[in-house]
This record gives C-alpha cells, sequence and structure tokens, in this order.
C-alpha cells in the first residue's frame, strides 16, 4: 500500500513532539529498558526471523494491518532505516502469553535494527516498539486502540487562586487514557495530603497502575509507589486542555528569571512578567495596573521583575535597548516609564519599533545616557536570544507570563496567558494573589 508523503510526515511530526521532551534520554542511547515482570511468550513458528509482527486485539486492528505496518515502514525509512521489504506477520493478541500495554502491538523479530528512541523493551528474540509510536500511527489510521493494562488518575488540587480544574470535560477518562495509554477507569479529585509523597506543582494529573506506564512512553514518569505523572515540560500542556492556565509551585522559581529588570526591595514577594512589546496582552496589562504595580513596590509589598521573552524578532532591539538603558543607570523606574510608554503606543496602534523606544527614552535621560544604551545593543541582542532560548527550554513559551514567588512562605504561582480576552490579571486577582503567598499553610 502507497501512503501519502502529507500523512507520513504528519504522524512523524506528532511522535517527535510527543517524544521530544525525552529525546536526551533516548536520543543516541544504546541501552534499553529491561523487561516487564511479566513472563515471555511467543507465537512459536508462526512468525519468522527477521520479520516485522504485528499484534491486533480487535478485527478493526486487524483489517488496519497493512496500513499501519506501511506507515512505519515509510517512517523508519525517513530515518535512514531501510525495513521496506521485511515480512510482516500479523498475529492475534492471544499468541502471546505476555500482555502488550497497547494494541495494535509492533515488534520486531530478529536481527533488525532500528534507532533506539524508537525501542521500549526487548524479550526473547523480539524488540517492543513504543506503544506510543503504534497508538499514535494507530490513532491516525482511524484505528482504536485498546489497552492491557488499567489505572485510575487523580486530580490533585492545590489552594491557589486562579489555578483550579473547572468542571472536568466529559470525555476526560478517554483524554488521559490517551496520555497514559491504559485504560483509565475513574478520576477522582484528592488533595495532596492524600497522597504517599509531595508535589511541587498543583493542580497535578496523576495515574496509579500496577504496571510500569514509564516503558509506554518517554515523557511518562514514575513517582514511586505505582504512581505516575508526565514530565514537567508537557504538563502546562495536559493541564491547559483540561481548562487550567496557572498552577501552584512550591520550589524556587528557575534563578534564569533574576537576570531581568528588578524595581522593588529585595526578600519581598516577587512578581517575575515575562513580556514581549509587541504582545496585545502585555500592553493591556500595564494600562490596567501599571498604578497597582507602583504602589505595591513603593509599600514595601511587592517586588517586579521585568524579563525579556522575545516572541516577536522585530521587537528583539528594543528590548535590548531598554536593558541597555538600565544597565546604564540602574534606574529599573526609568525602565518602566520606557516600557509603559511603548505599550501605550502600541495600544494606540504603533508598531513600535527602537526609533519610539529611544523618542520616549530623551524624555527622560541625558543624551550621553541614551548614546551609551544605544552602543550596547547589539551585544545585548545576541544574549537574548540565548535568554530566550533557554526561558522556552524551561516550558516558559507565551507572552505575558507572571511568576509570582514569596521566599518567605515557600509559595507560588504561575500564570501562562491570559485567563479571558480582556487584562490577563486583574487588580482584584493580583490582590488575592498576594494575599495567598502571605499565608503560611
Amino acid at each position: 500500500m502507497k501512503l501519502g508523503r502529507t500523512k507520513v510526515a504528519l504522524i512523524a511530526a506528532v511522535l517527535v513532539a510527543a517524544l521530544a521532551a525525552a529525546a536526551v534520554f533516548l536520543l543516541g542511547s544504546s541501552r534499553l529498558l529491561p523487561p516487564p515482570p511479566a513472563g515471555p511468550g511467543g507465537p512459536g513458528a508462526e512468525c519468522a526471523a527477521p520479520s516485522l509482527v504485528y499484534v491486533y486485539a480487535t478485527d478493526a486492528q486487524r483489517n488496519a494491518a497493512d496500513e499501519i505496518t506501511s506507515t512505519l515502514k515509510v517512517m523508519l525509512q525517513q530515518r535512514g532505516v531501510n525495513i521496506v521489504n521485511l515480512p510482516v506477520c500479523v498475529v492475534p493478541a492471544s499468541s502471546f502469553e505476555k500482555k502488550f500495554q497497547v494494541y495494535p502491538a509492533l515488534l520486531l523479530r530478529g536481527n533488525v535494527t532500528v534507532p533506539s528512541d524508537y525501542i521500549s523493551y526487548t524479550f526473547d528474540d523480539y524488540k517492543e516498539l513504543h506503544p506510543l509510536l503504534s497508538a499514535i500511527i494507530a490513532y491516525y489510521s482511524g484505528v482504536q486502540v485498546s489497552y492491557g493494562y488499567s489505572g485510575e488518575a487523580f486530580l490533585v488540587t492545590g489552594t491557589a487562586p486562579l489555578a483550579t480544574i473547572p468542571q472536568e470535560p466529559p470525555n476526560l477518562r478517554e483524554i488521559l487514557s490517551q496520555v497514559f495509554l491504559i485504560n483509565v477507569t475513574k478520576v477522582e479529585k484528592i488533595a495532596p495530603e492524600a497522597l504517599p509523597f509531595k508535589l511541587d506543582t498543583l493542580p497535578a494529573v496523576i495515574v496509579r497502575s500496577s504496571y510500569n506506564l514509564s516503558r509506554g512512553a518517554p515523557y511518562i514518569i514514575p513517582l514511586g509507589d505505582g504512581f505516575y505523572t508526565i514530565r514537567e515540560e508537557l504538563r502546562g500542556n495536559l493541564l491547559q486542555s483540561l481548562g487550567v492556565f496557572a498552577y501552584e509551585i512550591r520550589r524556587s522559581p528557575p534563578s534564569i528569571l533574576e537576570e531581568g529588570v528588578s524595581l522593588g526591595a529585595a526578600g519581598a514577594p516577587t512578581l517575575y512578567i515575562l513580556e514581549d512589546y509587541h504582545c496585545p496582552f502585555c500592553a493591556k496589562f500595564y494600562q490596567a495596573n501599571a498604578g497597582l504595580l507602583l504602589e505595591l513596590v513603593g509599600q514595601g509589598r511587592l517586588r517586579v521583575v521585568f524579563v525579556d521573552l522575545v516572541v516577536h524578532p522585530e521587537v528583539a532591539s528594543t528590548h535590548a535597548f531598554t536593558w541597555c538603558l538600565y544597565n546604564e543607570t540602574r534606574n529599573a523606574y526609568l525602565y518602566f516609564n520606557v516600557s509603559h510608554g511603548l505599550y501605550e503606543l502600541f495600544l494606540k496602534g504603533t508598531r513600535t519599533s527602537l526609533e519610539d523606544a529611544v523618542s520616549i527614552a530623551s524624555n527622560l535621560a541625558s543624551s550621553e545616557v541614551i548614546n551609551s544604551s544605544k552602543a550596547c545593543v547589539p551585544l545585548r541582542e545576541s544574549s537574548l536570544q540565548v535568554l530566550s532560548k533557554s526561558l522556552i527550554s524551561l516550558g516558559f513559551t507565551g507572552t505575558p507570563t507572571f511568576v509570582f514567588w514569596n521566599p518567605a512562605t515557600g509559595k507560588g504561582l504561575v500564570v501562562e496567558g491570559c485567563l479571558d480576552w480582556g487584562v490577563c490579571i486583574r487588580k482584584e486577582d493580583l490582590v488575592n494573589v498576594l494575599d495567598w503567598l502571605g499565608r503560611e499553610d
């Protein structure tokens, strides 16, 4: 069967995205995971070596064997592995004594070499390809995946404002089954105290199963006592799919955030604002809350750190200039006022540029300071690229992002994106978060 390049490319792209968080762990590694506790068993002489073994559990899966195995062969060929002429052996699940995590399952029997990041584990003369790979190809082939193991899911709630889980979608069990590659039999909301371990991020999605789920997909990690969750890099995506755009943290934010411009007294509860001068919601936030921020800073109730996360490349030089201006003067209020002026222009329809920043700053600083700041722009632009890439690698992918942290209570809150189509955080939200940050649990 011939497959369209577009379809194969789409499946490959989805697979790469799903495996990206675990690329460092998997790519280039030749170590295979040990076999699961269940005893091995094989189809005997049914499937000769070498061969691609397709294990199905339903008639629909059996009927899709040609399409799914053909897709796999084309994908591997794009990775430089030619198994196009490898015989395919199609067998029912009953041919194996052991269960597989997902059906259809894809195995390689005999001396067949494939990239190690495609292999989940080996047993006897078989290599099982990652259940995630099998599930994705089946999904895009329109075939219902079935699961060999089951488990229960828990939505672990916190106490932070804005970080509550809204009403559960009706297909939540199906969504979590697809994420964790097991049959999720029920979903229950619990408090973090009900778990035998501590979590440093809430709310959280946890699954308990007697099977080692970390074998199925590289983004699933064990927490101990049969509990599993997903890697931090992908946690935000899962929470957002459940309508959660803010989460509570119980550990210090990444130190890289301190590379921003700090306004306020050290030791006060801190708000890190990850911003971009051409971000409309950043501009709306400034417009609505600039006065309150300055008031809270003046009262010693808040420290604000402005962090450059350049999403629109055309504003890199503008961000570079305002940082250089601060670096020359160490005047965070000057930085704030220039930024505020840029956002005001942007809300009026001006696609602000370096020239606009220079014009605003010229009314607030000497020509000597302006010239020195302009001279440092090229060097700062280069470091801005590194900073933005580092922030993105940590999961900060959009603006505005707000990171609250109180070192005195060890509590924090991360808000990613806007909570509505108006202002991302309203004045009452800021007050409520600060009150919560100051309370001892």
